[in-house]
């Protein structure tokens, strides 16, 4: 009985060091997509910290910023859950391009192109963002209302307002 009892606790012991790893290593990768993707934003796309956070903050809220991920039902794919004729335009787009849809470096050259093509205004006031606390708030709140559009628009553009300006604004603050 005791051989038993140290071996059911020698499996336990394994079981929350491999659950402890994996959550670990989702938080490095969450982490470092986080990174890959405000330098996208900043550097590639040329937009200031504050709409990079905006950004951000809808990315968080609909993919915890992981490009590999489906909705519970599997209808909305990736950083910003694309979903029905937009999902099938991010498939395509990678295809032709040479991207793998289902990566961080795809999503983020579709998200460029989709906002250059299809949603122009959104883009423009991504650029226009005030590089400033209020300037990340709004670009959260803009991004959610006009190019995510999720159910309770206006409740969740705020909330991504808020996540932008107290969760990624102050790291990454510059005011340039």
């Amino acid at each position: 009985m005791k051989k038993l009892i140290r071996i059911l606790a020698a499996v336990l012991t394994v079981c929350m060091l491999t659950a402890a790893v994996s959550v670990t290593s989702v938080a490095q990768s969450n982490s470092s997509n986080e990174r890959t993707i405000h330098e996208y934003l900043t550097e590639d796309m040329g937009l200031c910290d504050a709409a990079a956070c905006g950004v951000l903050a809808n990315m968080k809220a609909e993919s915890n910023l992981n490009a590999n991920i489906y909705n519970g039902n599997h209808s909305s794919y990736g950083l910003c859950q694309w979903s029905g004729s937009r999902l099938n335009k991010l498939k395509n787009y990678c295809n032709r391009n040479g991207y793998d849809w289902h990566s961080l470096n795809g999503q983020l050259h579709y998200l460029e192109y989709e906002l250059e093509n299809s949603y122009p205004s959104v883009l423009k006031d991504l650029e226009k963002t005030s590089n400033s606390k209020k300037g990340s708030y709004n670009a959260g709140y803009n991004f959610c209302y006009d190019f995510e559009r999720p159910a309770n628009r206006n409740s969740r553009s705020h909330q991504r307002g808020g996540i932008a300006q107290n969760n990624f604004w102050p790291h990454y603050q510059t005011n340039d």
